[in-house]
């Protein structure tokens, strides 16, 4: 028992060490994380407001923010401490992931499930980044963790605890409510008479959430949650009609896959034959491209996928799969294809022991044969390590970034005008706000801005005229003018440029940049930032 703690120990040093080198620059930084540190530091001064947003409280789901608050308070208000917030609520998934796994499989098994976990790169990437379905994953595998012990104990305690996360789960997030339909359908097929009330109680929270701002800022919460969610509650009427088909065909679709495997001989078990085919993906090099459009899936994130059909208790694969797969309806309802995954691969990690499992025992004793198995695992860190420890993915200029708001600095007063990026407010020392915000694509970053907001949404005149300087990626304008809003653009034609940044980062020549190449990616990632002043103030 001792000996596999220690094993368990190292799992999670390995994983923090993966999460945390260079964790303040790698991956570049996202588009929510400065507003996630904006709303942050706003609570801490009373009042949860988005920059200078006219709403005191942003009507935004603030569990994030409130438990993140005495972080920032302690480490300070960086894009670091967002981040470090993100590692702390993986870790303690991992460990969920082991515990859960061991109570099914046995330590072994339970050892695999937070191995694979230490090391899936969609995860890595992700836990690196300051976004709040961190804390929504890991609050589902607890979620998961207290039904799973209830009904195997009918101890009421573990009930009630999994009823109280599974409810705020839409504080945190609103696609949490995925997860409270998940939790009453287990509820349901195990405890039937608990059902009503499972989901009665479950959606308390968000009751009280959603009738406590329409009292007091109905109009900001209407546009905040259409803004962001559009059509989304016919989402979640498809994914409660669609999901539970979907979880009844999952048995189906074990079926033929055994019925496959059945008539393959290649003089190998097949299910091991197919577990190291799957794990042919582990060879494929980790960069920015793929990590966030998913085109080339990790072989654990392909390995994950597959073992969920290999679960072969039946409790379990009941309540897991509900989860999982009425997570993802959400997801195919909403369109989302980005940071909303988090949760997902959460869940889904889940069942990589299982097919892990079901490789190595096919193999019938040859013991031998049965280390390759861990070969997967063995190429996916060494491409988890090039990625993130020795700059295969694109840094952010932290330097730079720092110099560009120095001179800034100098060439202010507090009571002047900066429209900065989310991550640069708050080494802006002129009173700033928010305007554009930074998103990714084809690997390389670009800036939109936000043409909704109007002159009314801010405290403070954030009109061109008003505004002394402004932070913005070079081209910004161009795109504006590609997509027709020239009449905008025109606003700020006489401005000059006064200061610039400019960052290449290139993968050193070699087999992976081939490979990348190859596979569709971009070996270099570069940045170009201008400050723009307007020469009228």
């Amino acid at each position: 028992m001792m000996r596999l703690n220690w094993k368990l120990a190292a799992v999670i040093l390995l994983a923090v060490a993966l999460r945390c080198v260079n964790l303040g620059s790698t991956p570049v930084w996202m588009w929510d994380e400065g507003c996630t540190l904006n709303y942050t530091t706003n609570l801490l001064r009373g009042e949860v407001r988005f920059f200078a947003y006219k709403y005191h409280f942003i009507p935004h789901p603030p569990l994030q923010f409130m438990l993140l608050a005495p972080l920032v308070e302690l480490l300070g208000a960086s894009i670091l401490t967002v981040r470090v917030f993100s590692v702390m609520c993986s870790i303690v998934g991992l460990i969920l992931s082991y515990l859960i796994v061991r109570d099914v499989l046995g330590e072994g098994y339970g050892i695999v499930a937070a191995a694979s976990y230490a090391v899936f790169p969609e995860m890595v990437f992700w836990n690196r980044l300051g976004y709040a379905n961190n804390l929504l994953g890991v609050m589902a595998l607890a979620s998961i963790y207290c039904l799973q012990n209830y009904l195997k104990t009918d101890d009421r305690r573990y009930y009630w605890g999994g009823l109280a996360l599974t409810g705020l789960m839409p504080i945190v997030e609103y696609t949490g409510v995925a997860f409270i339909l998940a939790f009453a359908v287990v509820v349901y097929w195990h405890r039937p008479k608990d059902a009503l009330k499972s989901l009665v109680f479950s959606s308390a929270p968000l009751a009280f959430f959603t009738a406590m701002m329409l009292a007091t800022q109905a109009e900001g919460f209407v546009k905040d949650f259409l803004n962001y969610f559009g059509l989304y509650p016919l989402s979640v009427l498809v994914l409660a009609v669609l999901a539970p088909v979907f979880v009844k065909w999952s048995d189906r679709a074990r079926s033929f896959v055994e019925s496959v495997y059945v008539g393959v001989d290649v003089g190998l078990p097949a299910e091991f034959g197919v577990y190291m085919l799957l794990g042919l993906a582990a060879i494929v090099p980790l960069n920015w491209d793929f990590l966030v459009t998913s085109r080339v899936p990790s072989a654990i994130f392909l390995m994950s996928l597959n073992g969920l059909l290999f679960i072969e208790d039946k409790s379990f694969k009941r309540t897991v799969l509900p989860y999982f797969t009425f997570y993802l309806m959400l997801l195919m309802g909403l369109n989302r294809s980005d940071h909303m995954v988090i949760p997902l691969h959460y869940v889904m990690g889940l069942g990589m022991p299982f097919l892990f499992k079901k490789a190595v025992e096919s193999l019938r004793g040859r013991r031998k044969l049965a280390l390759v198995a861990v070969v997967p695992l063995a190429l996916t860190l060494y491409m988890d390590v090039e990625a993130f420890a020795l700059g295969g993915l694109a840094p952010s200029p932290v330097e730079g970034f720092r110099d560009m708001a120095y001179f800034v600095n100098q060439n202010t007063r507090y009571d002047d005008l900066v429209i900065t990026f989310t991550y640069l407010g708050h080494q802006v020392d002129a009173e700033s706000s928010m305007f554009s915000q930074v998103l990714a694509y084809n690997g390389y970053g670009f800036s939109y801005w936000k043409r909704a907001y109007g002159r009314d949404e801010f405290v403070l005149d954030l009109t061109p005229d008003n505004i002394d300087y402004m932070i913005v990626p070079h081209g910004l304008f161009d795109e504006f003018e590609d997509g027709g809003g020239s009449g905008f653009t025109d606003q700020f034609n006489n401005w000059q440029t006064v200061y610039e940044l400019r960052t290449t980062h290139r993968r050193e020549p070699g087999m992976l940049s081939e490979v990348i190449g190859l596979l569709g990616g971009s070996a270099k990632s570069e940045q170009h930032y201008v400050v723009l002043e307007n020469p009228g103030r």
